[in-house]
């Protein structure tokens, strides 16, 4: 009786091939590759990095909170620069009329600015992946009226908006409330007296 031949090896499954991470395929972009050989836009970078970090670490970065009476002194008020003539060392870009420090206002304002941005960013984006998919996905006289809104709507120039939110805001806020915030803002048309009306000289 023959005795049968050993089988050859059968050859192991090619290991699939490694996909690369998201880390990685983003450093081998074309974006990565432009970003890293133009100088004048890793410097912008940093720059925009640091306004981030400022308005995220204001209370520890602030030299004052301009929001606490107990910081501001109306002595130091329009103080100049420290770089110029009667400057002061602590105010690096001096101080408003009411004491407070000008470099303290812009990093506390961007926090403020930001979440704004933000929430306009958010709120507009998924406001309109919403009515997009649904106009695309209906279809007929639902998706010819979004699009003749979003027509309409982008005709409109900001600041006529920005107008009608003014409007709005005056004719609902309390005029107490819509005052303090005005003199918060350094409005000198409100700030030269609590109620709002500029006392006699």
């Amino acid at each position: 009786m023959a005795l049968d031949a050993p089988s050859a090896p059968r050859p192991s499954p090619p290991e699939p091939a490694r996909v690369p991470g998201l880390l990685a395929r983003a450093f081998d972009s074309d974006l990565w590759f432009s970003f890293t050989r133009s100088p004048v836009v890793i410097v912008a970078a940093l720059v925009t990095l640091m306004y981030f970090l400022a308005a995220l670490f204001a209370p520890w970065v602030a030299p004052q909170n301009p929001f606490d009476p107990a910081q501001l002194s109306l002595i130091d008020s329009f103080t100049a620069p420290a770089w110029t003539e009667g400057g002061m060392p602590q105010y690096l870009l001096g101080t408003d009329d009411q004491g407070r420090d000008i470099l303290s206002n812009l990093i506390y304002g961007a926090r403020i600015s930001l979440l704004v941005g933000f929430a306009a960013v958010l709120f507009s984006a998924t406001l309109g992946i919403l009515l997009g998919v649904t106009a695309g996905y209906v279809g007929g006289g639902f998706e010819s009226i979004v699009m003749r809104t979003a027509d309409v709507q982008l005709t409109v120039p900001g600041i006529l908006v920005a107008l009608m939110i003014d409007g709005v805001a005056r004719a609902t806020m309390p005029r107490e409330l819509h005052d303090q915030i005005a003199h918060l803002r350094g409005d000198p048309r409100r700030s030269a007296s609590p109620t709002g009306r500029n006392t006699p000289g």
